[in-house]
């Protein structure tokens, strides 16, 4: 910082505390970040937001204003002199080089470029502002805040003297002539030219021989229509031996640059008279080609004739021709030479950063440092679909091990009521119900607030919402299975039940084997999971019906199943292959199967598709029956008749059929047959 302005106020503090009583600061930052302190030497901080929106395009090293009308936290706990302010990327904690061009300790009024390695026009970059240690030295580092493109860069808030160059290249001008300090600028302080003879100077330095790419910029402010020079570096003669100038034209109504004995103008831009113009120029070697730009955008182009030489004059800042015509008569700010080409990016990013701060950047409410961690919320800030009157928790933690006291309020109508306490807890988990929370698809504010008694205290604030609605339970997997046949005895009857909401259930089992409807077992404010009852049902070759009923305490679900009994069955089903049979040739011919008995019994040939039949008896009835190929299960039939087409392309070969049979006791029984088959092409029929 070359100049700070004001002197230190005495600041008398008198804070207070006890166990129940919190400072009524709010030190809870809006905004998602990265949320661990930078260095603990520090007491405070603001979270300060780039405006991804007003970045054109993704930049790299690019200084960005920090502008700050007036902070009375600044002036309350920042250094007099600005000091121990220090900027902080928010992603990873890396410490930020930056130049203070003017802070008021009176008033808080911040000036500050910080260099930001990469500023993203898709994603708000996010930054914090430390302040609030009274013994660090100064944190600034300016210049590294402009990178080595920059030749010189002249904020032009000095009071006095000479004007200072914030780069590594110290390109420091001394006034000549009618000079005023101190004017109104566009960012911070700006400089006035009166006229003839009024100029910045200095000697030739090595930095300021160019002889490629440039880029000039400032902010210019005429106060009469003239011709004038920005900056110029050579001999002082009309339209000499320039090396290279900059400035306006025909009367002030046309961009201008000199290389050599050549000119290139712009068409007229018809500046008004004590108005700020954001002007840019930059001049490309490879093709000679000028592009002017005014407040950020693109104005005009124009070609020069030959590239530029270097030499070893002067260099001047608002004048620059002898006979009087070319000397400034406007204010001065922000001026910088860069030996590169700067992107219209570049120069749109930094017109919207410079005209209006307030909308490029945002800056967070103070935080303080606290020996007391606050994490794991439950509900999560901005959680969704959470359950109504959730168990509230929350972790503390005191790096000392104190005790500490927690207040758990919400928030109704916009005042904050408490819901709860812990007093004199240790370090862990602490749990509160909040019945209030009870609506359905509303967004619930709560906050705890943590002291230790003695000075460190903290509150962190967050908010959830509830589900739309309740999702009822729901049943599954019944057993027995809805219309199952059951050996008639003690029945366990078992469910599986589950709600959405992981609430607690009372599950009541109800049959009607008595004859109506009766409550047989019940299962009290239990989770998801399979549940069982057994009940006698004794008579036979009857139908019972059960039924189960589950309520979460907010709705219920019901169904209803019915089962029949039978008797003890050990006896397997007879099963009788009746096509093919041994001894006959089976033959597909047309619409109809013919069979011919003319084998041997011992042997069976079947000629193209045959229509396989079992015959099936059991006492209590079937199952299910299957057909195998080989071994290979190809259908199954749950109703007779118990017939498949066996409809299948193969060269001449032996074949084992197989059928098997299920009946209602889970017994088996199965009959098989060897046969040759021979078939060619597939049967539509």
């Amino acid at each position: 910082m070359r100049k700070k302005l004001g002197i230190s106020l005495l600041i008398i503090m008198l804070v207070t505390s006890s166990i129940f009583v919190f400072p009524i600061k709010q030190i809870k930052a809006t905004e998602k970040t990265n949320g661990d302190w930078w260095n603990t030497d520090w007491n405070y901080r603001k979270l300060i937001t780039i405006n991804s929106s007003q970045v054109v395009s993704t930049l790299s090293n690019f200084p960005v204003l920090i502008n700050l009308a007036s902070d009375s936290n600044l002036v309350s706990f920042a250094q007099a002199d600005g000091d121990d302010i220090a900027f902080v990327l928010d992603s990873d904690n890396t410490q930020l080089n930056h130049e203070i061009e003017l802070y008021n300790d009176i008033t808080g009024e911040l000036y500050a470029w910080v260099n930001i390695p990469s500023l993203s026009s898709t994603v708000d970059t996010m930054i914090w502002m430390y302040y609030g240690n009274p013994s660090c030295s100064s944190q600034q580092n300016p210049e590294d805040v402009w990178d080595s493109d920059y030749v010189g860069v002249w904020h032009f808030s000095e009071e006095s003297g000479i004007v200072y160059d914030s780069t590594s290249n110290d390109i420091d001008v001394s006034p000549t002539g009618d000079l005023t300090y101190l004017q109104t600028g566009q960012v911070g302080n700006s400089l006035r030219f009166g006229g003839s003879n009024d100029f910045l100077s200095c000697s030739d330095k090595n930095a300021l021989d160019l002889t490629g790419e440039f880029s000039v910029s400032l902010w210019f402010k005429p106060y009469s229509i003239s011709s004038g020079v920005i900056l110029t570096k050579g001999k002082q003669v009309l339209y000499g031996n320039q090396n290279y100038q900059v400035g306006t034209g025909s009367a002030g109504t046309k961009m201008r640059v000199h290389i050599g004995f050549t000119n290139a103008e712009s068409n007229v831009h018809n500046m008004n008279i004590n108005t700020w113009y954001y002007l840019s120029y930059t001049f490309d070697d490879s093709t000679n080609d000028v592009t002017f730009y005014k407040d950020g955008d693109v104005f005009d182009t124009a070609t020069l004739s030959i590239p530029m030489t270097t030499n070893d004059e002067i260099f001047m800042i608002g004048g620059g021709e002898s006979n009087g015509n070319d000397w400034s008569t406007a204010f001065f700010d922000e001026l910088r030479l860069s030996k590169t080409i700067r992107s219209q990016g570049w120069i749109n990013t930094s017109y919207n950063m410079m005209n209006s701060p307030m909308t490029f950047i945002s800056v967070g409410i103070e935080e303080i440092y606290s020996k007391i961690i606050v994490s794991n919320p439950y509900p999560a800030d901005g959680a969704i679909d959470v359950e109504i009157i959730p168990t509230m928790s929350i972790d503390v933690n005191h790096y000392s091990g104190n005790q500490m006291n927690i207040i758990w309020k919400w928030k109704k109508t916009g005042t904050w009521y408490v819901f709860g306490t812990n007093y004199n807890v240790f370090n862990g988990t602490y749990n509160q119900i909040n019945t209030n929370f009870s609506s359905y698809q509303t967004t619930y504010e709560w906050r705890v607030e943590v002291n230790d008694g003695i000075e460190n205290w903290v509150n962190e604030t967050y908010s959830f919402t509830t589900r739309p609605k309740n999702y009822l339970p729901v049943l599954s997997n019944p057993s027995p299975s809805n219309g199952a046949g059951v050996v008639a005895g003690n029945v366990a009857l078992s469910i599986s039940v589950s709600d959405r909401d992981s609430d607690l259930m009372d599950i009541n089992f109800m049959t009607n084997a008595s004859g109506s409807w009766q409550t047989i077992g019940t299962n009290v404010s239990v989770p998801n999971g399979s549940y069982q009852q057994n009940y006698d049902f004794l008579d036979y070759e009857k139908t019972y019906w059960w039924s189960v009923n589950v309520s979460d305490g907010h709705g219920w679900a019901n169904e209803i199943y019915s089962f029949k009994t039978k008797k003890e069955d050990s006896e397997p089903p007879e099963v009788n292959i009746t096509s093919p049979q041994l001894g006959f040739i089976y033959i597909y011919f047309l619409v109809a199967q013919l069979r011919l008995h003319i084998l041997p019994t011992n042997s069976t040939l079947v000629i193209s598709k045959i229509e396989i039949k079992a015959d099936i008896t059991d006492n209590k009835g079937i199952s299910w029956v299957k057909f195998y190929i080989n071994d290979v299960l190809r259908a199954t039939i749950t109703e007779p008749p118990y017939v498949w087409d066996w409809n299948e392309l193969t060269i001449y070969d032996l074949y084992k059929i197989k059928v098997v049979a299920c009946d209602l006791s889970g017994n088996l029984k199965s009959d098989e047959v060897e046969v040759w088959k021979i078939q060619l092409f597939e049967i539509g029929l």
